[in-house]
């Protein structure tokens, strides 16, 4: 009876709110659907604030939705909503609205009857542990738990679709209705699952690829899911974040996956060709399109209408295509109509809905786990049809083989016996032979008595060929003794002969080999002159400026007053410019004894033991750098060359590597060799700043080229070291890239042992 008075004093409380425009809460666990008595606003110019709103010529803009949930599909202007609450069941109650992919919604409170307002914020990039309730499921805003009507404001704005199922509970009765949707969900998700497994098991039963496909449409239908619901922000928020920014990773998924499933479950490929193509268009159509919501080339509202657009107008063709297959006599192609229309008549209203044009309504938050769930138990028959008709196949291919086999074994034993007439009639053209052989043997005995008679006559005849061959060896005894004489003389001829051929050879090999030695030394000579040249100019664009500035310094000093005050300071800077004048003469002093080849004595070198000593010299700059470094010389440590020039580049690689290191990175230095055909290739690789080679093609290996200013060095090493293994017969090379680090590869000639 008490339950019956306090539904009568609901119904009676509710009836005079709505007279008043005014939302009354009275009962604790109870949630009240509050879009009937909202007034909504559309900011098309987006130019409104709570102030502007709030203005009565403003104000009367406000007006009621027309559908029972508002729905402004996908708009990019912000819509706002006004509602007024009384609050009597003496608890805080809360603003209800699902829907987890609204990018914000800001609720205005007013709090006086002055224009101040109370301002709370949420949205879909809010973390959990800042909202009212830690809910993804849906947006809440926790209410004044005044028993006085208060007005409220609430400002949203989303670049996904905006519809807008309001309600207004208590705590406990909102997380009551959060507990059913989220049963629902788990009940779809374990749906899903289940087709997900069995098809998975279907496939390596099998091996047929749809059910393949037919996997990870599953999947794009709980990315969806997922992401529309909101679950992603409990897994975590960079991946919240992540598929909101590009929510066409799981819509991509899902229509490609299904488009290849059709393909390959209705055989279009076989029963319409061109539906096959037009289908591989759509595939290739939605993969684009999931590349341009990657790539950002269009704003992501205008992608969704685009999207929404075509999939409206793709729809009929899967329904077509499949009809189509039916009627060829592809039987299963009636489950895939009926499973398909289920599911993608609820996508096609969830589409319209989003676009405005279709008003939402409950079914639409689920129609995902409606449309899947019945898909899947249609599904499910036309995948036991399917196995059945494959084991029809089966049977049929074994009855086809069994009568094949009777076929070939009568066909066999026909061959037996016509084989048997076969031999009969060769017997008997063999005895017709025989008998010819035999008529022929006749003949040949007559022949061989005529034969007899004519070897007589030979024999008579022979016996004058007798006597002329006596003759003609008397005549051939004279003339062997005058071919003996020719052929002596032959032989001699020949053998001047190829005494000569022999000494025109060896005079060619000579003339050839002598003209290569002057070839090779024309070739050395132009390169000397070329580094003699190049050494030249270096030489006098490195000499000029110091001598220049000496002479500036010298015309400037007072030689006639040699008290001036400004001499001391002139002398000082002339100390200076000669002192800097005598480094560069030493310096192209060393780069002469290089070239020269003075002291080149080659002798067995270590490369672990010239590492070590030069660790010992660089022991300061590894330890203040922290460098690593780290040596690899088990293909080959030993080397015949000059120990200096080893030492020094060794040296200098790595100083250069400690010098020009990366400040973001612990510098790293990999020291390693390998024998290659000509010669030993010693490579120093680091992490440090790298150099821009094509910025500096051609001049790394100058004299005094630097590549970096912050550090001090005079930009001689790398000149050295190119110097040093060209007096060698080397070579150097170089890998690098900015900001990741250099490679030296040093090409050490390989000398006999």
């Amino acid at each position: 009876m008490k339950k019956m008075l306090g539904l009568i004093c609901s119904m009676l409380m509710a009836f005079c709110a709505s007279a008043q425009e005014t939302i009354v809460l009275v009962e604790k666990n109870q949630t009240i659907d509050i879009n009937a008595l909202c007034y909504f606003f559309e900011d098309k110019q987006s130019v409104f604030s709570i102030e502007k709103v709030k203005e009565k010529n403003w104000e009367i803009q406000f007006t009621k939705s027309s559908r029972s949930i508002p729905n402004f599909g996908i708009v990019s202007y912000p819509i706002w909503c006004k509602f007024t609450v009384k609050n009597l069941t003496g608890e805080p109650c809360f603003l209800f609205i699902k829907s987890a992919t609204i990018d914000s919604l800001t609720l205005y409170i007013s709090q006086d009857s002055s224009s101040r307002f109370a301002t709370k914020n949420t949205g879909y990039y809010l973390p959990l542990n800042q909202r009212d309730l830690p809910t993804a499921f849906a947006y809440v805003f926790a209410l004044s738990p005044s028993s006085q009507p208060l007005t409220y404001y609430l400002k949203i704005t989303s670049t996904n679709s905006i519809y807008l199922p309001l309600k207004i509970g208590t705590k406990d009765a909102i997380w009551k209705e959060v507990s059913q949707f989220q049963s629902i969900d788990a009940l779809f998700f374990g749906i899903i699952t289940f087709a997900i497994l069995y098809n998975l098991f279907l496939y390596f039963s099998l091996r047929e690829v749809c059910y393949l496909y037919y996997v990870f449409f599953g999947i794009g239908l709980i990315l969806n899911a997922v992401y529309h619901w909101g679950y992603f922000l409990l897994l975590s928020e960079k991946l919240n974040i992540g598929f909101y920014h590009y929510p066409y990773t799981s819509i991509g998924v899902l229509a490609v996956s299904a488009t290849l499933f059709t393909m390959s479950f209705l055989h279009t490929a076989k029963y319409t060709p061109r539906m096959h193509l037009a289908f591989k268009g759509f595939a290739f159509f939605f993969i684009a399109y999931w590349f341009f919501d990657i790539f950002k080339i269009l704003p992501l509202q205008t992608l969704r209408i685009i999207f929404s657009i075509v999939v409206l107008l793709i729809f009929p063709l899967y329904f077509y295509g499949a009809a189509q297959v039916y009627r060829q006599g592809f039987k299963p192609a009636l489950f895939y109509l009926l499973a398909w229309g289920v599911f993608l008549l609820t996508a096609v209203w969830m589409i319209l809905s989003n676009l405005g044009i279709f008003p939402a309504a409950f079914f639409i938050n689920y129609q995902l786990q409606i449309g899947a769930a019945l898909e899947m138990l249609l599904l499910s028959f036309a995948l036991a049809h399917r196995i059945k008709i494959l084991e029809e196949e089966k049977i049929k291919t074994q009855s086809l083989l069994l009568n094949s086999l009777q076929t070939n074994e009568r066909q066999l034993k026909q061959q037996q016996s016509d084989l048997e007439e076969q031999i009969q009639e060769r017997n008997l053209d063999l005895q017709n032979r025989q008998e010819e052989i035999l008529r022929q043997n006749e003949e040949l005995l007559a022949q061989q008595e005529e034969m007899q008679r004519q070897k007589s006559v030979i024999e008579q005849q022979n016996q004058e060929l007798f006597l002329q061959n006596r003759r003609m060896k008397a005549n051939e005894a004279v003339l062997q003794k005058a071919y003996f004489k020719l052929t002596q003389a032959q032989k001699t001829i020949q053998e001047q002969h190829e005494q000569l051929k022999k000494y025109n050879e060896n005079l060619e090999a000579q003339i050839q080999e002598r003209t290569q030695q002057i070839a090779k030394a024309n070739a050395e000579l132009i390169k000397q002159n070329n580094q003699l040249e190049q050494f030249a100019f270096i030489t006098a664009h490195n000499l000029r400026s110091p001598v220049a500035r000496i002479l500036g310094l010298a015309n400037i000093l007072d030689t006639k007053n040699l008290n001036n005050s400004d001499n001391q300071f002139v002398l000082e800077k002339m100390i200076v410019v000669a002192h800097e004048l005598e480094t560069v003469i030493k310096d192209l002093n060393i780069i002469l004894d290089i070239k020269k080849g003075i002291n080149q004595i080659i002798e067995v070198i270590k490369f672990s033991e010239k590492l070590e000593k030069v660790k010992g010299l660089l022991e300061n700059q590894i330890y203040d750098s922290k460098a690593q470094l780290e040596a690899d010389f088990s293909q080959i440590d030993t080397i015949q060359s000059v120990s200096p020039y080893v030492e020094s580049i060794l040296y200098n690689l790595i100083s250069n590597a400690i010098k020009y290191r990366n400040p973001k990175k612990v510098p790293y230095i990999k020291i390693k060799t390998e024998i290659q055909t000509d010669y030993v290739v010693l490579s120093v690789a680091d992490n440090g700043l790298g150099i821009d080679l094509e910025a500096n093609k051609g001049k790394i290996f100058t004299l005094y080229r630097r590549f970096h200013d912050h550090v001090e060095g005079k930009g001689l090493g790398l000149y050295l070291i190119k110097t040093q293994m060209e007096t060698l017969g080397g070579k150097v090379e170089i890998t690098s890239k900015l900001g990741e680090g250099t490679t030296f590869y040093v090409f050490f000639p390989r000398r006999p042992s």
